[in-house]
This record gives structure tokens, C-alpha cells and sequence, in this order.
């Protein structure tokens, strides 16, 4: 997935995306009023003037606007619009600095968090150090999605004009990461030469055989299986990798597929590593059509930042007390 200023080359996409909102009567927010725009590019050059303070229409705060690209299809799943400030009583007081959206045909999907995931780098980048974001009162997913990209709820407001009620969240803006290494992120359908290092890699870091990897990797590069294996890459040493296979060795054989073997080196943490190899596996997943996703772990309060969401406790093979299991749709 990548969130980007929009480009002519994405005409078709956004036109297409502006007729689904149309024909299903959902509020297009976040888009930068494409709805009045019926050619493309006419929006484009729209979005464009209203970045610069000198050159943005009376009445609105400059902003940039944004389209989330599914890159395996190209196809414009979200749009999201970043105000420069607050510098207008509407944003203040209800609209705040992000409006965002998603087609109604891809929610569910986790699409929403991480698109405001990587929004949060544009606004620091754009000198914001704390956003507001507003949802109305009752829309949950919009409330999870905020809330696990850290949220912090202020207070409920009532917005008369449109007979609404809003909830008022505060995001603090996490610093841009340092630079470090250059990774690379590939799946071994992309690398299948890494297959035989992968699985020795695999088993230095849990000590599952050898044999049982290479036996997974093997269904998936010859397509008897639908699942995957994906790694990161620092030059050519793996550095971070996970799988998803159908069960992650637990009792809740029902609640399948399952990412399993989630790892990154000590000296490679912190860099969002497991975020970006985890959306990596839920976005392949979803465009073979298989959700939701299922993950066993011992640890709280990590999976949630990536829109992971507790599902129920299981009791894996062997073992005496029952670990978490989540779940991504």
C-alpha cells in the first residue's frame, strides 16, 4: 500500500472511486469536495491549488490531499486530507485536521488504519506535532481506527448544521524514524532462491525443523496453497520474516489462516519492521479473498497498533495456559 498526492495516472481510478461513493449515497470525506468534480483532472489541479496558502480558494486552510493505492492492482482503495491548520471554526471545532475515507467495497480490511498509520509521518513532516481527528458518535470503525493509531478521546460535541454529534480525538505525531538500513520487503513467491535460507533462518529463531518450513514454502511456491511466506531484506541478510499458514499449532482449528512465525533481529527493531511484513500479509491476503486473518502471541498492546484486534483465548499444542488470539479483517 502507498499514500500519495494524486496523479493523472490514477484519472480512471479516482473517477471510479467517486462514482461508488455516488451510487451508494456514503459521505465522500477526506476527498477535497471531489464530488463536484466529474473529470479527474479537474480535482487534481483542485487539490494542487490548495496546498499553498496564496492559492487556496476563500474560506478553506491549505491542505494536502491524498490517495491510498493498493499496489498489487493499482486500484485507489482510500483518500485521506491533511489541513495545514485549524484556522477556521468548522475545522476547529468538528472537522479537525484529517478527514479520510475508504470505499465501501474495501472496508473491513484494515485499509483505514493504515492509511492514517501513514499519515501521521506526512503530518509530521508537514510540522504538525498533535492532530485533532473527529468521528461521529457510533461509527466504530472510525473509532478503532483512531484509536489504534493512538487517540486520545477529549470530549463528545454536537454540530447543529448537519445535526450531528462528534467525538473529538488527539493523536500525538511520532517523530519521522531515523535513517537506517536500507531494507527491502519481498514475498518468497517474489524470491523463491531465498527459500532454502529462509526456512534455516525460520528455524534458528524457533526451532521448528528445517524440513517443516521448507515443506510449507514448497505448498505455497507451487500453488497448492494460497498462503505465503514474507521477509525483510537488508541487503542480503534476512532480517525480519513471518508465514501464514492454516494453523499456528492451537486448538481453534476453525479460526484459520493463521500468520505464525513473526521475528525481527535484535539489532533491527524499531524500525516498523513486523508493521510493514504483517500489511504485507493481510493486504496479499485480501486480494486472494481470504479474510479475516487470525494471529496466536503472548504479547499485549503490540498487534493492536497494526489494527490487529483481540479475538478470544486458545490453548496451543503442549502447552498449560492459553495464549491471545487475534484477528484482522
Amino acid at each position: 500500500m502507498k499514500l500519495i498526492e494524486p496523479t493523472k495516472e490514477y484519472s480512471e481510478s479516482i473517477r471510479a472511486y467517486r462514482a461508488e461513493f455516488l451510487s451508494c449515497g456514503s459521505s465522500m470525506d477526506g476527498t477535497g469536495g471531489l464530488r463536484r468534480f466529474e473529470d479527474p483532472l479537474d480535482w487534481i489541479g483542485f487539490c494542487e491549488l490548495g496546498k499553498h496558502f496564496e492559492k487556496c480558494p476563500g474560506g478553506l486552510v491549505p491542505a494536502t490531499q491524498y490517495i491510498f493505492v493498493r499496489e498489487t492492482d493499482d486500484k485507489v482503495v482510500g483518500m485521506l486530507q491533511i489541513r495545514h491548520s485549524l484556522d477556521n471554526d468548522t475545522l476547529r471545532d468538528y472537522g479537525g485536521h484529517i478527514g479520510y475515507s475508504v470505499l465501501p467495497s474495501e472496508r473491513r480490511k484494515g485499509y483505514a488504519k493504515a492509511m492514517l498509520r501513514a499519515a501521521l509521518l506526512e503530518c509530521r513532516r508537514l510540522g504538525l506535532d498533535r492532530v485533532l481527528i473527529t468521528c461521529y458518535a457510533g461509527n466504530e470503525g472510525s473509532r478503532r481506527t483512531i484509536l489504534a493509531n493512538g487517540g486520545k478521546y477529549e470530549s463528545t460535541v454536537r454540530w447543529e448544521e448537519k445535526d450531528e454529534t462528534l467525538e473529538r480525538y488527539w493523536i500525538d505525531v511520532p517523530k519521522l524514524p531515523e535513517k537506517g538500513p536500507s531494507l527491502t520487503f519481498v514475498s518468497l513467491a517474489e524470491r523463491p532462491q531465498l527459500e532454502r535460507a529462509a526456512a534455516e533462518w525460520f528455524n534458528s529463531k524457533w526451532h521448528v525443523p528445517t524440513e517443516a518450513y521448507l515443506e510449507c514454502m514448497d505448498e505455497v511456491l507451487s500453488g497448492a496453497s494460497p498462503y505465503g511466506w514474507y521477509l525483510c531484506l537488508d541487503g542480503e541478510r534476512i532480517v525480519g520474516g513471518l508465514g501464514v499458514i492454516e494453523n499456528d499449532f492451537h486448538e481453534r482449528r476453525d479460526l484459520a489462516p493463521n500468520v505464525c512465525a513473526v521475528y525481527t533481529e535484535e539489532d533491527h527493531r524499531r524500525m516498523g519492521i513486523a508493521g510493514r511484513l504483517l500489511d504485507m500479509a493481510v493486504e496479499d491476503m485480501h486480494a486472494k479473498g481470504i479474510s479475516p486473518v487470525y494471529l496466536l502471541t503472548d504479547h499485549t498492546g503490540f498487534y493492536e497498533r497494526y489494527g490487529w484486534e483481540f479475538y478470544c483465548y486458545s490453548l496451543g499444542d503442549g502447552e498449560e495456559e492459553p495464549a491471545r488470539l487475534y484477528v484482522h479483517y
